[in-house]
């Protein structure tokens, strides 16, 4: 006999929402969270506008306070998983939010570029590590997003094709082994994705026809084998394995369209 209560159609209705979902479980330390975050974020807000701080000041406390969260994170990892999640994430928030402010909320960029990027590549690291280690795929998609913006934060020129897609095929490749050990498909859902936008949004710069066609194969190449591996390690391929390489296959297509240099030998490939 079904249960056609009303309570029970709200308690499946309510599962749908995500926050409320999100939320359900461990409420107090997540919004408090979120609470401490908009909260630090006034405060130090309020103190740059009075000049209370120098600048460089400013960036070094906020880049020491996510140091805390992580540190704080790390010892309650052993008493509650989940905020060691959590505070791992809002580490992570801290860190680029202090980068972003760092090089675009002054008259000159407080750091230097390559500085930048490496404090954000390492806290994307330690995030990715983290969802590794607990096994939350949420956590590594979130990874995986801020690692695809990360040269944005810093101010680098993306016109310089060759480094910039060079990063992005390395970062890829490094975001693949974690999913060839997890088969997390969103994670790969996620790279093709992004990866995709900034090969089409490279491609329109004048004289990078080669580079991009060549970065376009590796790339296909890759995510091709991620999928692959993962519905072969899970015997039963899923709706998203079905859609990621869909997408993959319409990002190689186009290519081979616009940008081959030997266009009937890659239309055999495509």
């Amino acid at each position: 006999i079904r249960d056609r209560s009303p309570s029970r159609g709200l308690d499946v209705y309510k599962r749908q929402i995500f926050l409320y979902a999100w939320f359900k479980e461990h409420t107090l330390i997540k919004v408090g969270s979120v609470i401490f975050f908009f909260g630090a974020a006034w405060f130090v807000t309020y103190a740059f506008d009075q000049n209370w701080i120098p600048p460089l000041l400013r960036i070094l406390m906020g880049l020491g306070a996510a140091s805390v969260i992580y540190v704080i994170g790390f010892i309650r990892r052993p008493v509650e998983l989940m905020q060691y999640i959590v505070l791992t994430a809002l580490g992570s928030a801290v860190v680029f939010a202090t980068v972003l402010a760092a090089q675009f909320s002054f008259a000159s960029a407080l750091l230097p570029e390559a500085v930048s990027l490496v404090v954000l590549l390492a806290a994307i690291g330690y995030t990715l590590w983290v969802s590794y280690e607990t096994d939350t795929q949420w956590l590594a998609v979130t990874a995986a997003v801020a690692a695809l913006f990360a040269p944005q934060f810093t101010g680098s020129d993306p016109a310089s094709a060759v480094p910039f897609l060079t990063y992005l095929f390395v970062i890829a490749a490094g975001f693949g082994a974690v999913v060839l050990a997890t088969t997390w498909r969103y994670v790969s859902l996620t790279l093709v994705i992004g990866v995709s936008l900034y090969l089409l949004n490279i491609s329109s710069i004048p004289g990078q026809k080669p580079v991009v066609w060549f970065f376009a194969v590796l790339c296909s190449v890759l995510f091709l084998a991620l999928t692959s591996a993962s519905v072969l390690r899970n015997r039963v391929p899923l709706f998203i394995d079905g859609i990621t390489l869909l997408c993959t296959g319409l990002l190689f297509a186009y290519f081979v369209h616009t940008h081959a240099l030997v266009p009937a030998l890659a239309a055999f490939a495509a």
